[in-house]
């Protein structure tokens, strides 16, 4: 929990814009239509990438990939309709006490949602 508080702590006083650039940080899974070679880029070096083959990428690659058509971006299990309805549950059995989810939850479903709703959808 200290973690936790000292994460928000730290964001205290970003901008909305600025909560979302640091969520796209944060890993996600796609899964490729096509083949790509390694892309380097300044923050690393990511791929290659084989259709039909899941790997993990940050979400602001992600959301290019599929802009770019691509490729499918997979829920995170936190956003996948079971999931949701199962912490929804647990919330109103412990009262008052809400569970956990990951820091920039808001963000990244936001983005997710907004760029990706049909593989969310799917999901």
């Amino acid at each position: 929990m200290a973690e936790l508080l000292g994460e928000r702590a730290n964001t205290r006083g970003f901008s909305p814009a600025e909560l979302e650039f640091l969520a796209e940080e944060q890993l996600v899974t796609v899964v490729p239509r096509i083949a790509l070679p390694l892309i380097g880029l300044i923050a690393g070096d990511f791929g290659p990438f084989e259709p039909d083959e899941p790997c993990s990428v940050p979400l602001w690659l992600a959301l290019s990939l599929k802009r770019a058509g691509y490729c499918s971006i997979v829920a995170p299990p936190w956003l996948r309709v079971d999931a949701l309805v199962a912490r929804r549950e647990e919330e109103e059995q412990t009262g008052d006490e809400l569970t956990r989810l990951p820091f920039h939850y808001h963000q990244i479903a936001s983005m997710l949602l907004a760029f990706a709703a049909d593989d969310i959808a799917q999901g």
